[in-house]
């Protein structure tokens, strides 16, 4: 699931055009559904993927000469306790490689889940994918889901 858009100008390469908004909604067959917002990420050059009509790719470079950076954390908060029979789904999606071919991978994350006393438990994992696409914090340790999904997020409470 990847949600973008580019202005092109008549030779099809990118082209700054920073007035782009928009959304897209999303519903899955487990239930989940969602209104996603476009993430703006302005060009900084006026011509971004270079000027030569005969190139068949143009590397995407969100490096701050070219295009902003794009965003590298991920806050969610009052997530609906799993004791109501609420299930959360995390998507994070990895922009890099050669979509051509195959995408990189996300890599190392590291996180911090609060229960709703506000006690923090932080984890780390490596991600080999270009996408993580999980529901209820399944990629949090062991030592948290070995207390009952309900006592870090209580029925009728969120953290």
């Amino acid at each position: 699931m990847h949600y973008g858009c580019l202005q092109e100008d008549q030779t099809g390469l990118p082209r700054a055009f920073n007035c782009l908004i928009g959304d897209e909604y999303v519903k899955f067959t487990s239930g989940h559904a969602a209104n996603l917002g476009a993430e703006a990420i302005q060009s900084v050059m006026m011509f971004p993927g270079g000027v030569d009509p005969n190139q068949l790719t143009v590397d995407l470079k969100f490096d701050d000469m070219f295009y902003n950076r794009l965003p590298r954390v991920v806050a969610a908060d009052n997530i609906p306790s799993v004791g109501d029979k609420n299930s959360t789904m995390l998507i994070l999606n990895r922009v890099a490689g050669d979509f051509t071919s195959s995408a990189a991978t996300i890599g190392n994350i590291t996180g911090l889940v609060y229960d709703d006393q506000e006690i923090a438990y932080s984890y780390t994992r490596s991600i080999g994918s270009c996408q993580l696409r999980e529901c209820s914090f399944k990629h949090v340790p062991a030592y948290i889901h070995s207390r009952s999904a309900a006592s870090y997020r209580p029925a009728a409470r969120a953290g």
